[in-house]
């Protein structure tokens, strides 16, 4: 039996890394991801599971952007944490009233027991669909079970929360790429960031492949990437040219004057 979205999922979205279960919005299909339930916590699912074929490799201390999807404006702020072994680190906070990106902030810290917390984001634009992009610099250590979470606190709410989860891995020598849904971490050509000449957002497949996750805009990132590359290599081509070329009637001239 399929557990279908209720209308309460889609006010964020997890867009990158790619989200164990994404809102109904993402997806533009109702039967995708019916696992999602977003006032769940700790990851909005309505089944706490690990996923196989959305893991995001990342390397130890690197700074990363992840961009949420704010489906349903609301004034709240957005926290990004992580947790290095599994997801059962992240604390929650009751019901407050509207406060300042600093009020905010003090308030996760003080919860933050355990040093999961990134980033806390304090958001007041009225725009549905809007996408935050937020930078972060993972732990300087390695982890096979590490779980990144995103969640909207909204204010004046009975119940604040909304979560998203990603499942990543912080592995010497990861590069940002996705297992599954796109290619694997570092795949030549297709699918992840870090992969050879693509520059792909993780996991999103590019022309070749079609866009697993519905982002067209993603797609033209790889075709520019190598028509920028190619007209480098012209140019290199050309300019190594002309200097042969210089020095080769330079030689000449010389063996002339020698005579």
């Amino acid at each position: 039996m399929l557990l279908l979205p209720s209308s309460a999922l889609a006010h964020i979205d997890l867009i990158e890394p790619n989200a164990r279960a994404h809102g109904t919005a993402a997806s533009g299909d109702m039967m995708i991801d019916t696992n999602t339930n977003q006032k769940t916590g700790p990851c909005g699912q309505v089944t706490n599971m690990r996923t196989t074929d959305r893991v995001t490799t990342y390397a130890p201390g690197q700074m990363i952007t992840v961009r949420v999807r704010e489906e349903t404006p609301h004034e709240s702020y957005i926290r990004v944490s992580i947790d290095l072994d599994g997801d059962d680190g992240f604390p929650t906070r009751p019901t407050t009233t509207a406060e300042t990106q600093e009020v905010a902030q003090a308030a996760e810290e003080m919860l933050d027991t355990e040093g999961t917390l990134l980033a806390v984001v304090r958001e007041m634009n009225g725009t549905p669909n809007f996408v935050h992009e937020i930078t972060v610099t993972l732990p300087d250590e390695t982890c096979d079970n590490c779980t990144l979470q995103v969640i909207q606190f909204m204010y004046g709410a009975s119940n604040p929360y909304y979560y998203q989860c990603a499942d990543i891995v912080i592995a010497e020598g990861g590069a940002g790429g996705e297992t599954g849904m796109g290619g694997g971490a570092g795949a030549a050509g297709m699918g992840a960031s870090g992969a050879a000449g693509m520059g792909m957002p993780n996991g999103q497949a590019g022309t070749l492949a079609g866009n697993t996750d519905g982002y067209p805009e993603d797609a033209s990132c790889s075709i520019g990437s190598v028509r920028a590359s190619r007209r480098t290599y012209q140019a290199l081509v050309a300019v190594l040219g002309l200097g042969l070329a210089g020095f080769a009637r330079r030689r000449s001239s010389a063996r002339l004057q020698t005579h």
